[in-house]
């Protein structure tokens, strides 16, 4: 005996199948699991931990500069060193944009509240360095509303602090370009230790 089916039913099936596939809640996208350490797995994902920064800025250049032991050993310190310059030449400007003391007026109440809770989850505005100390010092010479005369002081001060970490920067650099091959410079550029 054979069993059949009307096709009307099946037609009937088909679409309520559709219906029913089409007014489902589409499934969340599955988060990846982040490794150790940050968002991208990157040397900048270390955090405010200086010693986990330099072990995972170690580990990465020296995988892509493939060097041996030898090598290695000549060309890290010349490269810590333009690290440590960079740190060095960090002012920590612009860092405080959104902060509240930096807006004028009265903001909407939803604005405000919104304006606390970044403030609140925002790391203090500091660069612990000549530059970065030279700047949190011209910051609060403007939230105490100090004169033109001690502005322009505090201002020489951050530029001439900014200039020479800067020249220690450069020559840091300069030293490292010297003892590199074009592969070796080339790796160092990609990841911002030369320009």
């Amino acid at each position: 005996m054979r069993f059949r089916f009307p096709i009307p039913s099946i037609v009937l099936t088909f679409f309520m199948t559709l219906s029913l596939a089409a007014a489902a809640p589409p499934a969340p996208p599955p988060t990846p699991a982040q490794p150790p350490g940050g968002a991208s797995g990157s040397i900048s994902g270390s955090g405010s931990d200086p010693l986990r920064f330099r072990h995972l800025t170690m580990t990465a250049l020296r995988e892509k500069l493939a060097l041996d032991d030898a090598q290695w050993k000549s060309l890290w310190p010349k490269i810590e060193k333009v690290l440590e310059a960079q740190r060095n030449a960090r002012t920590g400007a612009a860092m405080s944009f959104s902060s509240a003391p930096m807006i004028k007026g009265t903001p909407p109440p939803n604005v405000a509240a919104a304006l606390q809770r970044q403030s609140a989850a925002a790391a203090p505005a500091t660069v612990e360095s000549p530059a970065g100390r030279a700047m949190q010092q011209l910051r609060a010479a403007l939230d105490k509303d100090e004169s033109d005369a001690d502005l322009l002081t505090h201002l020489a001060a951050m530029r001439a602090a900014r200039d020479a970490a800067r020249a220690e920067l450069a020559a840091a650099q300069k030293d490292l370009h010297a003892a590199c091959t074009p592969r070796q410079e080339a790796v160092l550029v990609t990841f911002g230790v030369l320009e």
